[in-house]
């Protein structure tokens, strides 16, 4: 299958927040540090980041289940490697500290 007939299938645009429903949600615009550019970069200009009013931020278009399959069973993603770095520390704390208990 050529990249042209993937194309419907490869991103699809999210119409409702996918915790609460709502409809409205406000464009926030792309990550600067996007991952994944090696499976997810021809279609990174047309995704971009939503905001809710409930809170939730999302992707919107996201990527659809072949990219995602593409990216987690494919060699860039790491996630389950092991970094340290303070940077990475601080930025867990300071995502914990804001989790309502």
């Amino acid at each position: 299958m050529d990249q042209e007939n993937l194309e419907g299938e490869l991103t699809s645009e999210v119409a409702r927040c996918p915790v609460c429903g709502a409809g409205k949600y406000r464009r926030l615009g792309r990550p600067g540090h996007p991952i994944g550019e090696a499976v997810f970069g021809p279609y990174l200009p047309r995704m971009g980041v939503c905001r809710c009013p409930c809170g939730l931020d999302f992707t919107n278009p996201r990527p659809a289940t072949l990219l995602l399959k593409r990216f987690y069973e494919g060699r860039v993603y790491n996630a389950a490697d092991v970094h340290s770095s303070a940077g990475a520390h601080r930025n867990a704390q300071s995502l914990l500290r804001a989790i309502p208990s």
